[in-house]
């Protein structure tokens, strides 16, 4: 190749690739623009959030929250007395530095802190920082000084009950129980009010054991609001728990009832001590009185009858459920009565078998079954009949052992009532009783066919499927025991 054709492709090379370098730096230059602007947005934005006094205080106050929140408590401080000390007037800065100081027990810097609070004269919030200064003087060991604080706001408290509340919330908070009743009762005094904190002074009475005079305030809130009586019974069903709390109540809840026979509250609250005491018999005759005359129709002895025998007061109950039955026979009252007492006798029966042996249980076994009969001569179409029946059934197969009177029995409900649940009960009845039988087969078809009518998604489904399970494991098909075993788990 010669000199000048090489020299002339050299140029042309250089040409292109100097074409193609200015034309890569047009291209940037042309997108240049859009791409610097927006860093500058970013900046604009971070530049505004700390541009201005009111962004870079909520920033550090952030800052100083989160320092609050990982126990970095001094951290904390550092920068709430910055802020603090740029805006004294703002609540938010005051409230979080004085928690501050109190979480790490600096009680002289939060003291100083509330003194500069007063200094500024905030109008409607003086009395908050004093009972606050009185506080944190007693957290920091001084009590008179403390006490003189308080007492300066009840002296000049007159008939503000709020500021008697005040003292009073304050002094809680110490649990200085004493000087808070002390406070209440000048409040009662101070606004001539006697009916006035009869909750609150209820309450602290019964903290520091002074039970006769908790008992007091709540007769007093009862002849006031009969209709307090639940949450009377709710304060004392804690009180009464303490030792001699019962044996100091009770005398000045009788003397009051027998003083003031017409409060109905007192006598209702009086049973119901009695009960909680477990003096069943006294409580029966304050219950008969209540129910003289009253227009529930024996609600109030069946009521009372219901929660001895909850109790385990079993004579007693069936002496009041006797009572209902005796004087209430034509109220509707009367069939729930009757199932009262059927079923103390059962629960009766229970205990007595598991403490003392089946013999021991059979008189009140017996007696369930009487009265469960009773209740079926007595009211043949009661919505509760075919559930008797079962029971009665029940009784015969799993506490007599009278199988072919059992079947007979749950033989009726089912046909009689074959869509009640009554009837899903006893055909599982049914089907325990041919295992009772070793009639293997025969239950087995009796719980599959009950599971197919109710299906997967009942309880009682479930455990005639478990049933099932277990007849294929007492005949030693295991393998099919453990697949219908398993399907129930899932």
């Amino acid at each position: 190749m010669s000199a000048p054709c090489a020299i002339t492709r050299a140029v042309l090379l250089f040409c292109f690739c100097a074409m193609r370098c200015l034309l890569l730096l047009a291209f940037a230059l042309s997108a240049w623009p859009a791409q610097a602007q927006r860093p500058r947005v970013v900046d604009r934005a971070v530049q505004e959030e700390f541009s201005t006094p009111d962004s870079a205080h909520a920033a550090r106050f952030r800052l100083a929250q989160s320092f609050m929140g990982a126990a970095q408590i001094e951290r904390a401080i550092a920068i709430l007395e910055d802020l603090y000390s740029d805006r004294p007037t703002d609540n938010s800065y005051y409230n979080a530095l004085k928690e501050a100081y109190e979480a790490v027990k600096r009680y002289d810097d939060a003291i100083v802190l509330i003194d500069g609070a007063l200094a500024r004269d905030m109008p409607g919030a003086e009395h908050q920082l004093v009972a606050d200064k009185a506080r944190l003087l007693y957290l920091n060991g001084d009590e008179q000084g403390a006490l003189a604080t308080w007492d300066g706001v009840l002296d000049g408290a007159g008939d503000q009950e709020r500021l008697y509340r005040l003292v009073y919330e304050s002094m809680m908070q110490v649990r200085l129980i004493d000087r808070a009743i002390l406070a209440l009762e000048r409040g009662r005094a101070g606004t001539e009010q006697p009916a006035l904190f009869q909750t609150e002074l209820a309450y602290l009475h019964s903290l520091v054991g002074a039970h006769d005079k908790a008992m007091d305030e709540y007769l007093a809130l009862l002849s006031v609001n009969a209709r307090q009586i639940s949450y009377v019974r709710g304060r004392l069903s804690q009180a009464l728990q303490q030792e001699g709390a019962m044996e100091a109540s009770l005398p000045i809840i009788d003397a009051r009832v027998r003083h003031n026979p017409e409060i109905r509250s007192f006598r209702e609250l009086f049973g119901w001590m009695l009960m909680e005491d477990s003096q069943y018999q006294r409580a029966f005759e304050e219950y008969r009185i209540l129910s003289r005359g009253e227009e529930e129709n024996g609600h109030i002895l069946y009521d009372f009858a219901t929660q001895a025998a909850d109790m385990g007061a079993y004579e007693i109950a069936a002496t009041a459920f006797g009572e209902v039955l005796a004087e209430h026979s034509d109220a509707p009252i009367a069939a729930d009565a009757q199932l009262g007492l059927a079923g103390m006798h059962r629960r009766h029966g229970d205990k007595l078998a598991e403490s003392s042996g089946a013999q021991a249980a059979l008189p009140h076994y017996e007696a369930a079954v009487a009265a469960y009969r009773t209740f079926m001569n007595w009211f043949p179409g009661h919505a509760e009949y075919p559930e008797v029946l079962r029971s009665i059934g029940d009784l015969q197969q799993n506490v007599f052992f009278r199988y072919d009177d059992a079947e007979l029995t749950l033989l009726e409900v089912v046909r009689s009532y074959p869509n009640s649940t009554a009837a899903h009960q006893a055909r599982f009845d049914l089907g325990r009783l041919a295992i009772d039988r070793n009639q293997l087969e025969a239950a087995r078809i009796i719980f599959e066919l009950l599971e197919a009518d109710l299906g997967r998604h009942s309880t009682l489904a479930d455990r005639a499927h478990f049933e099932r399970a277990l007849t294929h494991f007492y005949q030693g098909e295991l393998a099919i025991a453990s697949v219908l075993l398993s399907s129930i788990k899932q």
